[in-house]
């Protein structure tokens, strides 16, 4: 008998391990999209008011990480889940830093080139803009070349804004009257924001979010909708123009950024933190390796407490590659011995089964697959927290 402390999944009392795994599983891993689940599909933990510190648990002791040790976020150039570029350990982004300290600015541009493969797909398609842009302006100044390209990119980013705006006013006027002008009022105000280029007062989508939430709207459907509208709105972890607006712009304090600082900013994204595959916060959203993932901060920052799958359907063919690489760069590693303790051994398995488990055997990834196929005669038998194996002899 042989214990699998993995996520309790879906199958019947007795079924035959060949069936998990149908032909249709392995024809829906190659399917462009996968179903959309419900976003309220495991239900929320209710907390008691009264406690400000996180409560670390664990579905599985024997599993139990806390997130700050994740073993794989140690370890420098493994593959993000999310974005498929390398990342970058906090060791060798402090080394970085360290580097720029010794560097002349007019260097940033050529320094950070050694280091490229680690930034991700928006960090590095601005990185490429400057470098040729350095080619033929006479500074290569970081800031300066990102105010000259401040030039084209603002009215590409107002054009963003102000179709998303022009929606969210559309909403507004079908409120009641109250609420339309409480909302209208707001969205006139970011209006100008966005209409000033965002130099006197910078246009931030967090604090619109936040003005939005604190307009009472009794429709909980339209209340919805706009915040999904508002979501979308351009930021500097999504979008090419935002981030050169964002950084040739003004700071919080309402100060140029330097170079420096934003030399820092092109990689600071790029180091890992550890995402949970089920979120934390929710019934099933533990703090066990078999819900790790170690991810860029920037692309974790963008994925936030989206369930697994709409995150997943957002950029399918992206997703399942990168997604791949990663696990497989993973089982190499655990296989070569860089990770020494026991309890990874099987983490490649443990993970994407709970990613086969919480969208519904959709998403199959290939390492989950060989490293459990050695179970291709077994019956499942399910009890609260444990599937035992029984492997037919």
């Amino acid at each position: 008998m042989k214990i699998s402390p993995i996520n309790n999944i879906n199958i019947s009392m007795t079924q035959n391990r060949s069936n998990v795994h149908s032909d249709n599983n392995v024809s829906m891993r190659n399917n462009k999209q996968i179903e959309f689940l419900p976003n309220n599909y495991y239900s929320p933990i209710s907390f008691c008011s009264k406690q400000r510190t996180r409560v670390y648990s664990s579905q599985y002791p024997e599993l139990f990480e806390h997130p700050g040790d994740f073993q794989l976020a140690k370890i420098d150039g493994i593959p993000c889940p999310a974005c498929g570029k390398k990342m970058m350990t906090r060791q060798k982004f402090e080394e970085f830093k360290q580097r720029l300290d010794e560097t002349n600015p007019n260097q940033y541009l050529y320094l950070l080139g050694e280091y490229q493969d680690y930034m991700r797909p928006i960090e590095a398609s601005v990185y490429q803009e400057l470098l040729a842009l350095s080619s033929t302006a006479e500074t290569t100044d970081i800031r300066e070349l990102l105010v000259t390209l401040r030039q084209t990119k603002l009215p590409q980013l107002q054009s963003i804004q102000r179709r998303k705006l022009i929606q969210m006013k559309k909403i507004a006027r079908t409120l009641p009257s109250e609420e339309r002008a409480a909302l209208s009022m707001k969205l006139t105000e970011l209006g100008k924001q966005i209409k000033r280029k965002n130099e006197e007062a910078p246009f931030r989508r967090k604090k619109m979010l936040q003005e939005i939430k604190n307009v009472k709207i009794s429709n909980p459907y339209k209340y919805e909708k706009l915040q999904n509208l508002a979501k979308a709105f351009p930021t500097s972890k999504d979008t090419n123009s935002a981030w050169i607006i964002k950084y040739s712009g003004k700071n919080k304090h309402n100060q140029d950024w330097e170079s420096k600082d934003i030399a820092e900013r092109m990689l600071y994204s790029s180091v890992p933190n550890i995402d949970h595959i089920i979120p934390y916060g929710t019934e099933r959203g533990h703090d066990d390796i078999s819900n790790y993932l170690s991810m860029h901060s920037g692309c974790n920052c963008i994925k936030g407490s989206k369930p697994f799958v709409q995150w997943y359907n957002e950029m399918p063919d992206v997703r399942n590659k990168s997604l791949n690489a990663y696990f497989d760069r993973a089982e190499e590693l655990i296989s070569q011995g860089a990770i020494k303790d026991d309890k990874y051994e099987k983490y490649v398995a443990y993970a994407t089964e709970t990613i086969r488990d919480v969208t519904k055997g959709q998403v199959s990834l290939r390492p989950m697959i060989d490293e459990l196929s050695t179970f291709d005669n077994a019956t499942f038998e399910i009890d609260d927290k444990n599937i035992d194996i029984a492997v037919d002899q």
